[in-house]
């Protein structure tokens, strides 16, 4: 049995998976499919081909007992990390999921994956973050995905940050931060909370001068280090400085902050949590002129409406993502 590596960082439900000799689509876009870039202490999910698994009994979700350090096997899977030694990579969850469609002709094409969310250690050797960004000297490494002892190398880039603010689209947190995509199409409402801890939305949107909480992962290494599939006891800040850039256009796309952008509160690792990270910040002042967002629960189709009149990226030396969140105007 060989596994495949198809894509990361994209999570879906379904049912179960086997081996499929046939060949296999690995992916679609207008470029040749590559690897991937991960970051030290990131959590991704790995979609992962020709895991053998008995459907009538593997149907099931595994994940990690939460509020616990990661194991580094689970439902029999084991991933390895490789550089100059091998490290393994502590799991999450392995998630079983069927996929089909339908054509022209009525009939139905199927497919079987594993969603599998690992951490990648944080011994992981990045390109330093020293600026400017250099192809040169960028390092690599190996994921290696087993099942009983056997699997295969998928080689991928690691830098030092590979920045992704959490979305209620994201099922990978093992913690009350899941919540069920919006189901419209629209982008996934970004996961931010107020001091209280409830989220940020259309209909308890933030205040100018309140200071919010974006939840992310892939921010690096931490000073003091953190260890790998261990629970988070104690926050610690990121060894890369972080950028923010403040856009109150409506619906707004997130935009790589300027070096000399201001900076965050605190950009750290999030206590109870193995691999999640924290960005607080403060809500600038609202420009006039400013519209309210719509709350799009109430609205069908709910398109060609304000869904975030603020996005708060977050930028580091190799990456960006952004938060788009909701801000009262008066």
């Amino acid at each position: 049995m060989k596994s495949v590596l198809l894509i990361s960082l994209t999570v879906s439900c379904g049912l179960f998976a086997q081996l499929n000799l046939e060949p296999v689509t690995a992916g679609s876009s207008y470029v040749l499919p590559t690897g991937f870039s991960v970051a030290p202490g990131q959590l991704l999910t790995l979609i992962v081909q020709g895991i053998l698994l008995n459907p009538a009994t593997d149907t099931q979700i595994v994940r990690a007992p939460a509020g616990a350090n990661l194991p580094t096997t689970l439902a029999g899977l084991s991933v390895s990390f490789g550089q100059s030694v091998g490290r393994s990579a502590p799991i999450l969850e392995m998630h079983p999921f069927f996929t089909c469609q339908e054509v022209a002709t009525f009939q139905i094409t199927c497919g079987f994956l594993v969603a599998l969310t690992i951490q990648i250690p944080y011994e992981a050797q990045s390109e330093l973050p020293i600026p400017p960004p250099s192809a040169a000297g960028i390092a690599g490494g190996q994921i290696y995905v087993f099942q009983n002892g056997t699997g295969t190398e998928n080689d991928v880039v690691v830098l030092s940050d590979q920045v992704h603010i959490i979305t209620s689209c994201d099922i990978f947190m093992n913690s009350s931060l899941i919540y069920a995509g919006n189901g419209t199409g629209l982008p996934c409402p970004s996961t931010v909370t107020h001091a209280d801890g409830s989220l940020v939305s259309a209909t308890n949107p933030a205040k100018a001068g309140e200071e919010l909480i974006a939840y992310a992962v892939g921010l690096g290494q931490t000073n003091p280090a953190s260890v790998t599939g261990q629970l988070v006891t104690h926050s610690a800040p990121t060894l890369t400085v972080f950028a923010l850039d403040y856009n109150y256009h409506p619906n707004a796309l997130p935009s790589r902050p300027l070096p000399t952008g201001s900076q965050p509160v605190f950009a750290g690792t999030t206590p109870g949590y193995v691999g999640l990270y924290q960005v607080n910040f403060v809500v600038p002042p609202v420009p006039a002129g400013t519209p309210p967002c719509m709350d799009t629960s109430t609205l069908f189709p709910p398109y060609n409406v304000v869904q975030s009149n603020l996005t708060v990226s977050v930028g580091g030396q190799f990456s960006f993502d952004g938060a788009r969140i909701c801000v009262a105007t008066q």
